[in-house]
């Protein structure tokens, strides 16, 4: 079994140390918005390297992450996504935002406050070799 871990907003890729999960980058996912550290109001409380950093989509309508499986289409995988605002552009609004598994609607998240994290699961079954995985704005 492969895993495809993917710190959304990291600058390097690093061995997390809870876990000993090695985490890439998401330079080769996807193309558009910007890494964003959170805000140092809230860097003291994280423990979990993965939450120290957002990417955030201030251009744009939708932004996809492309995933490429080794194991291509006509197999299930455990999609595992964790979001978080941490007041990255002090605006104090954390965002609502569609997410989609192709063209497919996954669900929609409201994050209710400055420093809600919430972690979202599905299994998947894809029809192609790519998984798209996408956010929009609402």
């Amino acid at each position: 079994m492969g895993f495809i871990s993917i710190d959304c907003g990291a600058n390097k890729g690093y061995k997390d140390n809870t876990t000993n999960i090695f985490y890439n980058t998401d330079a080769n996912f996807i193309d558009t918005g910007e890494n964003r550290n959170i805000s140092l109001n809230f860097s003291s409380d994280i423990f979990q390297e993965q939450l120290k950093n957002v990417r955030s989509f201030p251009e744009g309508v939708k932004n996809c992450y492309t995933l490429q499986p080794e194991q291509g289409k006509d197999n299930n995988y455990l999609i595992r996504a964790a979001f978080w605002y941490g007041n990255y552009d002090a605006m104090d609004q954390p965002p609502e935002f569609k997410l989609y598994l192709g063209v497919e609607e996954w669900d929609t998240e409201k994050l209710h406050n400055l420093s809600d994290i919430v972690w979202k699961e599905i299994i998947y079954l894809p029809k192609t070799d790519e998984i798209y995985v996408s956010s929009k704005h609402c």
